[in-house]
């Protein structure tokens, strides 16, 4: 899990340092997704989570409340300061996600719907862009029924 000071949450944001843009970010996923590289899009994306969430716990001040001072959470820290700041949680975040849920070797319809979920009842996200992602949703339940033998 990428929980705080975990070697999993440590190897992740060694890997989202190199983009400083979201734009770069959201090409990545979308080759890996189109390549099959199914494992490490998710990786990322799950990354930005907790990157964002790591980084609301430090603005709220909850830092010594929740989090161990060991080295390892030190070593994310760090780690946190040198990611870009325009790395964040988005919709279409959400859908190349969902999209390398469905090109993904058998189709990972429960784990797609689990990301539209959570995508869906964040703060950030209105209306529209729920739409966005419940159609990609549908194409993930077309795919897996249709389009696969």
């Amino acid at each position: 899990d990428l929980e705080p000071g975990s070697p999993k949450l440590i190897s992740t944001l060694r890997k989202l340092k190199p983009f400083h843009s979201l734009k770069e970010l959201e090409s990545t996923l979308r080759i890996w997704g189109r390549k099959g590289k199914f494992e490490e899009a998710l990786e990322l994306y799950f990354g930005v989570w907790a990157v964002d969430s790591f980084r609301e716990k430090l603005r709220s001040g909850k830092n010594s409340a929740d989090l161990d001072e060991t080295a390892t959470v030190t070593r994310g820290s760090e780690l946190m300061e040198e990611i870009s700041n325009q790395l964040r949680p988005t919709t279409r975040l959400m859908n190349l996600a969902i999209d390398a849920c469905a090109r993904a070797n058998p189709v990972q319809q429960s784990l797609a719907f689990e990301i539209f979920e959570d995508g869906a009842t964040s703060s950030g996200n209105n209306g529209k862009k729920r739409g966005e992602a419940l159609a990609e949703c549908f194409y993930i339940w077309i795919s897996s029924c249709f389009l696969r033998p």
